[in-house]
């Protein structure tokens, strides 16, 4: 397969947030307090399961239609000359081989990639997450050792 690496791994993040939708939506809908009414949200399953227990659970029952997919793939990123039978091939043996840990550390969906994917425009007052990394950001990790934390006592 001659797969453009760039295109290839955002097409498979494509995939991947097409597979966690899915997967949301599904813990979502079969959730017996939405469907009775029930106020709480403690009492709500879909908000006791973290994501990828969502996936690792409802994985089996998510139905893609890869053809259609990846026709909003290609008009969502422009990429018209992208082979479209290596692309489904690729994705269909993705997601016959994937796990929810894959899909979740996999990696395919990144900070990079996430606006373009999910179809929404890149924020401009957006922050960089290495600005809240301390081991990429000296400043924050000599503010953090000036200063003293005051510590909690139970009485």
């Amino acid at each position: 397969m001659a797969l453009s690496d760039s295109s290839s791994r955002t097409w498979l993040g494509y995939v991947t947030a097409e597979v966690v939708y899915q997967c949301i939506s599904l813990c979502d809908e079969e959730c017996l307090a939405c469907k009775n009414g029930v106020i709480s949200p403690l009492l709500h399953y879909h908000n006791e399961l973290n994501l990828k227990d969502k996936i690792q659970r409802y994985l089996g029952r998510v139905n893609i239609n890869l053809d259609s997919l990846f026709d909003q793939f290609i008009l969502r990123f422009g990429w018209f000359a992208l082979n479209r039978t290596q692309y489904i091939q690729l994705a269909d043996i993705f997601l016959s081989v994937s796990t929810p840990e894959a899909m979740v550390y996999g990696k395919y969906i990144t900070h990079q990639n996430d606006y373009a994917i999910h179809g929404q425009q890149a924020s401009s007052t957006a922050t960089d997450v290495a600005d809240f990394t301390l081991i990429d950001n000296p400043e924050i990790i000599e503010s953090t050792k000036k200063k003293k934390v005051p510590t909690a006592t139970l009485r």
